[in-house]
Order: C-alpha cells, then structure tokens, then sequence
C-alpha cells in the first residue's frame, strides 16, 4: 500500500495541512549503529517541530525484564526508539532526555531500526496491485529483522490494550509504516526518506496529533490509581496466603497455582483499570488488573488473554476473558451464548456476571479494518467477566476428576437439546471445576447452532479424527464434541493418574499435514485414528480400575463407530444403531455416571476454595465521624492544635 491510502484510510481524512513542513531526514543513514541513527532521527525531529506534543526517546531495556529462571524464551520488549507524550511538567523545559526506559503504560509509538537497506522485511507492493498483502522475503537478515518487530507488536499487545497500533521500521535510507489490528498487518511502500522525506514526516505530524482513540488506545481501558492496585494486590496476596497456609480443620484449600502469576514483581506489567458494560442492566462495572494468566501469542484472530481481576464495585476476585470473536455467520458473541444456555437451565456452565462487546465512545464495537487488505478475518473485541474457575489438575482425587467429565458432559448435552448450541471447542482448558468441585464447561465462544453446522473449529490438539482428517468437508457436528471429550480425557488422565510409562506418541494430538500436495489447508487425525483402530489403550493403566475401565470402554465405543463409518462399511441396520448410539450425548453421560458412581480414589480428599473476598474498605474521617455520631464507633481523632483551638484542650 501506498503512504496516501494508508493515511486517508488509518489516520483520518480530514486534515489541515497548511502548518506541515517536512522534516531532513538525511542524516539518519549515516549513522553507524543503531543508536546513534535512532540519535540523528530524534534530532531531525525536533529540528523540524513535527511532533510537538510527543518526546521520542533511545529505550533502555531493564535487566529485570527477562526472567532470570529461563523457564521460558526472554522476550524482547521493546524497539530501540519510541515516543511518549510529553506531560505538562515538561512541557516547558528542553528535551534533553534522550534515553529512557520504556514505561508500558505511557508508550504510544514505537520504531524499529536497522542500519542495512538489505534488512527490508516486506517486499514492495507498487501500485496497481498496493493494496496485495506484503510477503516476508526470505533473506536471513530480513527474516531476523522481522522477527524482532513481531516481538516487539506482541509486547505492545501483551501488556497494553490497543485496539489497533501503528509502528514505523527504519532500515537504511528506507521506511515503512506499519498499521497492525487483530486482523492482520498492512504496510506501506518502501519510502526513500532521503530523497523523499515528505511521506514519513506526513505520518509523524499526522500521529502527533491524532487522539488516543484515533492512535488505537482502548478507552474502557486507563492507568489504575495507586490505591486501587494496593486494594487489588492485597486481594491477591490474601488468596495466595490462604493457598500457602494448606489444609485448616483436615480441609484442603483448592489450588489455583495461576494466582502466583497475577502480579508483577519486575514491574513492567502496569496496573489497568478497565470499565465493563452488563447490558441487561445497563451499569458499569469496574475492574483492576495486573499480569495476564494467559496470553495467546498470535497478532491475529481471537487472541484470548485471561486475567483475575478485581472488581471494586463488588469488592471481590472475578475472572476476565478478553477477546476477539469472529464476525462470521453461525457464531454468536458468547455473552448472548451464555444468555441463551442459562434461558434454557442448562446445568454445569460458568455462572458469567456481565459481559458482551467493547465499544467505542460513539457506541459501536471495537472491530478490525485490515481484513480490507489481507487475507484476514474481520473480528470484534468481546469480554466476559465470570466468577473464577478451576483447572482440572484442581481435582481432589479420581472420583471428582470423573464427575467433571460427567458434568462437562450434562452441559453438552442440555445446549444441544434443549437450547440447539454445540460448543465446538472441548479442549482440556474447557472443562473446568467450580469452587465446589463440580465439572464446569467453560469458553463457548466458539459455539454455534446445531441447525446451521460449519467446516471444523475448535482446539487442534482435541479436535475429532473425523474433523482432521478431512477438514475441507466434515462439518462439525454432536458426534465431534463427544470424541473431543474422550481425548480430553485420555490427555488429562495421562498427566494426574496414570501408572508406569504411557505409549502413546508425543506427537499424537499435534499431528499436522498438508491435506494435499498443494493445497495450504493443514490435516491431521491419522496417529489417533490408529490409536483405537489398533487398541492401542489396552496398554494404559489408570490409578483406578475404574477410570481405566472408562477409557478403555470409550475408546471400543470409537472403533465400533469408526468402522460403521468407514468407507467400506454397509448402510447396515447395525452399522446405524452404532452411529446413532455413539452421537447420543446421554449415552455418554450415563456411561461416565456410572463410573463417577463406581470410583473409588486411592487418597481421597475434600478441598474448600481459596478466599477471593477483597479487603475491607478503609475510612476516611468523615465516615468514622458518621459511625461515631451514631454509636457504633470510636470518636473521631482530632488534632491536638485542633483540640486547642476548639477550647477542648489549654495550650500548655
């Protein structure tokens, strides 16, 4: 894409250019490192009083900011130059500032630098054909230059809360600007800002002078003040306390290990207030966030973040999902899902508080433009604040680990029958346990109606054999969803309960394939389809004979059906029964009933859930004079110079 179209269709159409004066950005190529280009670039700025308002700035990166344990990848946080803007206590000193660490909550441009026009991470796009999605050239250097911007996006993401952002990559002489939203990326030309200063500099003084919202920033989203996030860490150090003390009265506390994650001791992750609307009551509530529990690393689709947030209307611990849901046909945004499920009193589902789609100041959904220029699908931010869910490693013993799949199982089948919905997405971070060991089926975002079924979604690792091995075709349907739930078993099993060694192929649930020689659609499903085909769960002990049994009986139940099936089978009588009988959610349900009944754990446990009560509110002196003048409560402290003065004390 050309920098014109990227300007009228990103940054607004309507502006006044007559102040405009073009910045020299010649001596920026001349630099020798990173540094000293992100120096010169800085100057020619300033020099020219493109950005007024904004301070850019050489980032320093804090040692603190990779995690010392090397438990995961150090992500590498920032570019080397960015800009902030200026506060009004420096708005009348000179910018001498030039180095800085970068803030997270303040940081609103970044720049990526590279001092080799070799380093391009993008071909061109020329017109007519400017509006094509830019490809990655294959050039090494290109390749490591682009890997960093993409983790230089994916901080951004992580740790603030954009609806869209723009980036600028220096490489050389050359630039490009770069629009990012969950959609996909567009990318300008390759500008010659030697020769040609005028685009790069008309997009510096357009930023500059657009508004927060108009630079991508998320207004339901602001900085929380310091007594909120005091209010929010000490509910948070209070769950985690109950956790550490154990067991009180021979009663387990049940574990919910992502609370430790919660808050940030290198202080990058800043502290977020964050207004949710309930549209059945037309109120706000307010929610205080720290560390995300989960984060996906994708720039593009839903990219789900978690967080156990703090409500201070509520003074208690909730859990917040943000999201962005597909805008397609047959899905439904999954507060309306949820709706529809407690309409029709289906059991075991999340008790969700409030929730729907964020909107903008003038009313409408955040939602995605660049589909327009990619290959992209259009998406719209969601949220869903729900009282906090536990994992299935939560469990107490077997019996209860069972009991969540006969619950997951119940809910399952009250959406499909009595309210037409099938979830679509069973995976093991779904099925879920509440605070009073029950099984929960969480995450219906990916829910559609069993009347208008699609192509397969859902959790690749989970998905059925029939939806990966033939995903151009299969539509997704009851009988997917119950085999999802036994390799969500199988999977779960293996990690708590299983004895000795268990063979089964690392790589089973990952499998993935071209479907074909040429085609880019991904296949998968061969490893578990011989997995039963060849009985391979005759080899895998359970702690319990029951839960082992279980297993076993679910995976001969998928043979029979795979081989009813099967291309060669006859439209039998017998080969119906068998298909009708396996896609019968109460089969299923009766089936892990029976075994939730007949396990007998070999340590049995009782588990109560953590506190997620707030902190009591502190009172400032007027509501202590209120509570003293009615009775309940001490005097009011007073001063003595006070006390003086009032006559109630002599001044010694």
């Amino acid at each position: 894409m050309s920098s014109k179209p990227m300007f009228s269709e990103f940054m607004g159409t309507k502006c006044d250019m007559s102040s405009f004066c073009a910045a020299n950005f010649s001596e920026v190529p001349a630099g020798s490192t990173v540094q000293e280009m992100a120096r010169r670039f800085i100057c020619a700025v300033e020099r020219s009083k493109l950005c007024p308002e904004l301070q850019f700035f050489i980032t320093r990166t804090k040692k603190r900011h990779v995690k010392p344990d090397g438990e995961e990848p150090p992500l590498d946080l920032c570019a080397p130059l960015a800009a902030r803007k200026i506060t009004h206590t420096r708005r009348n000193r000179k910018n001498t500032c030039r180095r800085g660490y970068l803030d997270f909550s303040n940081a609103i441009l970044e720049i990526d630098i590279h001092p080799s026009s070799d380093a391009d991470a993008w071909t061109s796009c020329d017109p007519p054909s400017s509006s094509a999605p830019a490809s990655a050239k294959p050039s090494d250097e290109a390749q490591a230059f682009r890997k960093a911007v993409t983790s230089h996006i994916q901080a951004r993401y992580r740790l603030q809360h954009n609806i869209f952002l723009f980036h600028v990559v220096i490489f050389g002489r050359y630039a490009r600007c770069l629009y990012y939203d969950r959609a996909g990326c567009v990318v300008t030309q390759r500008i010659d800002f030697v020769a040609d200063p005028r685009p790069l500099s008309e997009f510096l003084w357009r930023f500059a002078r657009m508004g927060d919202e108009q630079r991508g920033h998320d207004l339901t989203v602001t900085r929380a003040a310091a007594k909120e996030a005091a209010i929010f860490r000490r509910a948070v150090e209070a769950l985690i306390s109950d956790m550490d003390e154990g067991a009180t009265d021979d009663v387990d506390v049940r574990p919910l290990p992502a609370a430790y994650d919660t808050i940030d001791s290198t202080g990058v992750w800043p502290y977020w207030k964050i207004e949710v609307s309930n549209p059945t009551t037309g109120e706000h509530s307010h929610l205080v966030i720290n560390k995300s529990l989960r984060c996906s690393p994708d720039l593009q689709g839903r990219c789900t973040r978690a967080y156990i947030a703090y409500d201070l209307q509520k003074r208690r611990l909730v859990f917040m999902k943000d999201s962005w849901r597909l805008a397609v046909e047959g899905l439904l945004p999954e507060f309306q899902t949820y709706q529809q499920l407690h309409t029709h009193n289906v059991p075991h589902i999340p008790e969700v508080l409030y929730g729907g789609d964020v909107l903008d100041g003038a009313g409408r959904p955040h939602t995605t433009l660049a589909q327009k220029y990619t290959r992209g699908t259009q998406v719209i931010h969601h949220r869903i604040v729900q009282e906090i869910a536990f994992s299935l490693d939560s469990a107490t013993d077997e019996k209860e680990f069972v009991q969540a799949f006969h619950d997951a199982l119940c809910a399952m089948e009250g959406a499909y029958n009595a309210a037409g919905i099938l979830h679509r997405d069973i995976s093991i971070n779904n099925i879920m346990l509440d605070a009073d060991g029950r099984g929960v089926l969480n995450d219906w975002d990916c829910a559609g109606s069993r009347d208008n079924l699609q192509l397969g979604i859902g959790t690749w690792d989970f998905m059925s054999t029939m939806l990966l091995k033939e995903p151009n075709t299969h539509l997704h349907d009851i009988v997917d969803d119950l085999q999802s739930i036994f390799w969500v078993l199988l999977c779960a099993a293996s990690e708590q309960y299983v004895v000795g060694d268990v063979p089964i192929a690392n790589d089973m649930f990952e499998e993935e394939r071209p479907y074909s020689a040429d085609s880019t659609v991904m296949a998968g499903g061969g490893k578990k389809h011989f997995f039963i085909w060849e009985g391979r769960m005759d080899y895998i002990e359970f702690s319990t004979f029951s839960l082992t049994n279980l297993a076993l009986r679910c995976s001969e139940r998928w043979k029979k059906y795979l081989e009813a099936t099967h291309e060669d089978a006859q439209d039998s009588p017998e080969n119906r029964a068998v298909r009708d009988l396996t896609a019968t959610p109460s089969y299923w349900r009766d089936l892990f009933a029976v075994s939730a009944a007949n396990t007998v754990s070999v340590f049995p446990r009782v588990a109560r859930p953590p506190t997620v009560d707030g902190p009591a509110p502190v009172a400032n002196s007027l509501a202590r004079k209120r509570k003293a003048d009615a009775g309940d409560g001490p005097p009011p402290r007073r001063s003595k110079r006070l006390k003086i003065l009032r006559g109630e004390e002599s001044d010694p």
